[in-house]
């Protein structure tokens, strides 16, 4: 798989966009507080937990300075096929994938990304490693 494009929108505070991503090797740099682990959460969260539910992990995501929910869009190729993965959390919980020719939302736009990664569903804790199809 390699990733296209990222878009994090109000996650715990951070709104930013990363485009043109080399499909060889790219680094994230920063000062500290500076966003790069919510980035690397958001792409977590988008890949591999479920956009339903308001657990407290998901709670921890809200921005404190906005009210608007935490969204992120992960745009890969997985072979000569391109997907986008759009997922919300908390408020108007969605989740949306298009590629390879169709547009699933829901659990079923869950599944698809599931099966085209090779992981499984997480618990209500979330997804562990053993989830993650590594």
């Amino acid at each position: 798989m390699q990733l296209l494009e990222v878009e994090v929108r109000n996650w715990r505070g951070l709104t930013t966009k990363f485009q043109g991503l080399s499909p060889r090797l790219n680094l994230v740099l920063g000062a500290n507080e500076s966003g790069k682990s919510r980035v690397f959460q958001a792409l977590r969260y988008g890949l591999f937990e479920s956009y339903k539910g308001a657990a407290l992990h998901k709670q921890l995501l809200q921005s404190w300075t906005s009210s608007e929910p935490p969204f992120v869009r992960i745009a890969f190729a997985d072979g000569t096929n391109q997907y986008e993965i759009e997922k919300q959390y908390l408020k108007g919980a969605s989740a949306r994938l298009t590629g390879g020719g169709t547009t699933l939302t829901g659990e079923d736009a869950e599944e698809s990304l599931r099966k085209l990664l090779g992981a499984r569903q997480g618990n209500s804790r979330g997804a562990d490693l053993a989830d993650l199809g590594i």
